[in-house]
């Protein structure tokens, strides 16, 4: 699988139509500007080719993701209420962006560091599918999100207590995954590879600004950024064609 830095500039234009609904026009032309002035740096039409590979990609990052759905499923539906569900879909999705931004790998697949961009360009894209539900929780208030991560500990404990433990581990796999994040939350990962989320570096309260941290990659402000971000890297690596 190869994706080439004009297929990000595709994902982008894609994702400017998913943000439109409710954004303000001034942001939304800054959007369709920094898109428009990008695809115009790079001269060239999206080939076959790339379209093929797009394809490949978004194929593969689907499956993944499935995958996890698939294999979380018991405890999603053990988990009452919306917000709740959407604290472990953050998590899902946060473990498989971050392992493909530190590990380039996704799943069991181990990738190149141009397909491993790719794919982190493709999952920015595809994160508008469940953004609704962190834009959601990024309108409460630390003492709601408080409570909800303490919600969120607490079912899980309750869970692995009536269904675990799980291959010799005490805990649930997606009690892993958040420990994997909050372990890149505050080794300071976020400082090098997330932009303004290192505002909340170092942060005493961890079940609430764990949950503001993961809400931030649902957000235009680090989607935007982070997405031109990875196409000068892929650029710089020589990663087309």
């Amino acid at each position: 699988m190869k994706i080439i830095t004009t297929a990000i500039t595709s994902m982008l234009l894609l994702l400017t139509c998913s943000l439109a609904q409710g954004q303000d026009d001034g942001i939304f032309g800054a959007i369709m500007e920094a898109a428009a002035a990008h695809d115009n740096a790079r001269h060239q039409a999206q080939s076959e080719a790339n379209d093929e590979a797009e394809s490949e990609a978004a194929a593969e990052w689907k499956e993944a993701w499935e995958k996890e759905m698939n294999e979380n499923g018991e405890v999603m539906d053990a988990l009452d209420t919306k917000y709740l569900k959407c604290t472990a879909m953050m998590v899902l999705y946060v473990h498989t962006y971050l392992q493909l931004v530190n590990e380039h790998q996704l799943a069991d697949i181990r990738m190149s560091a141009c397909d491993a961009y790719g794919m982190q360009a493709l999952a920015m894209a595809s994160s508008t599918t469940i953004m609704y539900c962190p834009e959601e929780m990024a309108q409460l208030s630390d003492e709601e999100l408080k409570s909800i991560g303490d919600d969120f500990w607490a079912a899980l404990d309750q869970f692995t207590v009536e269904h675990g433990p799980w291959l010799d581990n005490e805990y649930h796999p997606i009690m892993t995954k958040l420990q994997y994040i909050i372990n890149n939350f505050f080794n300071g990962v976020q400082e090098q590879d997330a932009g303004d989320l290192s505002v909340f570096s170092g942060s005493p309260d961890t079940p609430v600004h764990v949950i503001k941290y993961m809400i931030e990659f649902f957000r235009p402000r680090y989607i935007i950024p982070q997405t031109l971000k990875i196409a000068e890297e892929m650029e710089a690596l020589g990663c087309s064609g």
